[in-house]
């Protein structure tokens, strides 16, 4: 769906506006069928109205046999339509996730990249709404527009008792909503308090390695149990108004019916009222009021799930469903970057400005420049994953931000700093996770850039299961499985970030065999370093100092190096890593 502006000038639209109304059209039927449970519920009280009224009065045994038949069916109705009701339900919430969790996860990754929250925060809002609209919480909300209805009967059946099923609801719905207004912000601080103390218990789980070698780990237990008992104590607070709600409530209620019953038996002494109307008296109004008191205890669910929407709303507009881009023509693969300039979130001074250059195919262009002065951030705006404040990178043409996403990751190979992977096999990481057959492509590529047989000697050597943090790779292997991915199926441009910082001499050399092949292959290679060696082989390089930028041209280009392949390899061996 695309975002649609409002002529009053309200916020546009977005998917998360969508939720509710789905789930809306999804509950009509919902409502139909809560319409046959609740007039089914009359079944009951009715059997008892005749019973006592007709039967015992009359004495007649057949028309017990057919109330007693026409009752069983009744209710084996009710039944069936009740369960009808909770899976339609439990339905309707597992529609709701699958519909909406691919644009939620989608939009949490482009969030992140803009410096929201790098976590499942947004998934778990969704299943707060899916377990309210797919759970018994909201059957109450079904049942009480019957409510009413109940009531009616009971005026009349005697005006006195409906006038104390009138003050029980109304008593029943104050107390809601006291306990709400008292819960509410309780409520929040836990659920904020609840996410820090995950977040914090994920971030030290994930660098457990360092704490156990600094002896900080039970400092780490210590204040994630700190987080955690914060958190409890805002839940305990929630839960103690909400159980003291319930059970007043409940209180109130089988007081009601003791009252209804109390009062129908004065009535019927002084002759207003049968016996049989006293009994479906009493049975009415507990049915009347249990809307009210289970609604008391879904309340809760209801304003998280209303909370948990304005969450999700907020981030939809945060970062909108991009449209839908044409694939553009194979390019050539020639990098442009026009006037670029990059200023944190928050910052005073850009991190660098007026940036220009070209990177033709076939060449070399490298990044340099002190710690701190932008490489990776450049880096990470050449291949869309942030966008530049001002200017434009451009690959034959057109702005990176004008690719379609899956296109652009066949056409540019991107190495991180710090390669970052998924829960699967080497083979399948290296493959990005493509379908289809990728064995061949994945192994060409391992092979391409020397990583082939350091991949066999890992345990189960493509089929080596390498989880969502690399764990137990070395960062020199991690690097060449992560430029093994880059160079998946050999893509027109390739950024690699720091390509060199975690390389022994072996790989090193093997580095520089691939570049010979990336000459060959007429890709663009765009690497920042502080490899001298990496900066020596590269046809141009852009030095990145402290408010100060410049575009240096290598006078022994390509063609020179590929003339006297094998001095050139010698000469990168034999330079070393150096600061550039």
């Amino acid at each position: 769906m695309k975002s649609k502006t409002n002529l009053s000038g309200e916020a546009p639209e977005t998917w998360a506006d969508d939720i509710f109304k789905d789930g809306r059209k999804g509950m009509m039927p919902v409502l139909l069928m809560s319409m046959m449970v609740n007039m089914l519920l009359l079944t009951s009280p009715l059997y008892m109205l005749h019973i006592y009224d007709n039967v015992l009065g009359s004495g007649q045994q057949e028309t017990l046999l057919y109330l007693s038949i026409i009752a069983v069916v009744a209710l084996a109705g009710l039944g069936l339509f009740d369960a009808l009701r909770g899976r339609s339900l439990a339905h309707l919430g597992a529609w709701l996730f699958r519909r909406y969790a691919p644009k939620v996860m989608d939009a949490s990754m482009r969030f992140s990249l803009q410096g929201g929250p790098q976590n499942s925060r947004y998934l778990r809002d969704l299943s707060n709404i899916q377990s309210f609209s797919g759970g018994n919480g909201i059957i109450p909300f079904f049942d009480a527009p019957f409510a009413p209805f109940f009531l009616l009967i009971i005026f009349y059946l005697h005006p006195l008792i409906g006038l104390l099923a009138v003050i029980g609801s109304i008593i029943l719905f104050l107390t809601g909503w006291v306990a709400d207004r008292r819960a509410r912000q309780a409520a929040k601080e836990a659920q904020i308090g609840d996410i820090e103390a995950y977040a914090a218990a994920e971030g030290f789980i994930q660098g457990a390695d360092y704490l156990e070698s600094a002896g900080m780990r039970p400092l780490a237990v210590e204040r994630y149990i700190k987080a955690a008992e914060n958190a409890q104590a805002r839940q305990l607070a929630t839960a103690h108004v909400t159980t003291a709600a319930t059970g007043f409530s409940k209180f109130t209620r089988l007081l009601l019916q003791v009252g209804a019953l109390g009062f129908g038996a004065l009535f019927v002494l002084w002759g207003q009222m049968t016996p049989g109307g006293m009994i479906a008296g009493s049975i009415l109004m507990s049915r009347a009021l249990a809307p009210v008191e289970q609604s008391i205890a879904g309340w809760r669910q209801f304003q998280t799930a209303r909370d948990s929407h304005k969450v999700l709303k907020r981030l939809a507009e945060a970062a909108p469903i991009e449209d839908e881009r044409m694939r553009l023509p194979v390019p050539t693969g020639r990098v442009t970057a026009q006037n670029l300039a990059y200023l944190h979130r928050g910052a005073k001074k850009a991190l660098f400005s007026n940036v220009t250059f070209t990177a033709e195919p076939g060449k070399l262009f490298g990044v340099i420049g002190p710690s701190g002065t932008g490489k990776t951030t450049l880096c990470r705006v050449l291949t869309g994953v942030e966008f530049a404040t001002q200017g434009h990178i451009r690959i034959d043409g057109a702005d990176v931000r004008h690719w379609d996403r899956k296109q652009f990751g066949e056409v540019v190979g991107y190495l991180p700093q710090t390669p970052s992977f998924y829960d699967g096999t080497i083979s399948q990481n290296i493959a990005r996770f493509v379908d289809g057959d990728t064995d061949n492509d994945v192994i060409a590529a391992a092979q391409l850039v020397g990583a082939h047989d350091l991949i066999l000697q890992l345990p189960d050597g493509y089929a080596t299961v390498i989880g969502p943090r690399g764990s137990r790779l070395s960062g020199g292997q991690a690097q060449m499985i992560g430029l093994a991915r880059a160079a998946f199926r050999v893509p027109k441009v390739l950024v690699l970030d720091e390509p060199t910082a975690h390389l022994d001499e072996d790989c090193r050399n093997k580095f520089g065999d691939f570049l010979k092949s990336c000459i060959a292959n007429q890709q663009v290679v765009i690497m920042s370093t502080h490899d001298r060696g990496v900066a020596n082989a590269c046809d141009m390089v852009l030095v990145l100092r402290h408010g100060q930028v410049s575009v240096e041209e290598n006078k022994h280009g390509a063609s020179a190096r590929l003339a006297n392949a094998s001095q050139q390899v010698q000469s990168f061996k034999d330079q070393g890593p150096e600061s550039a």
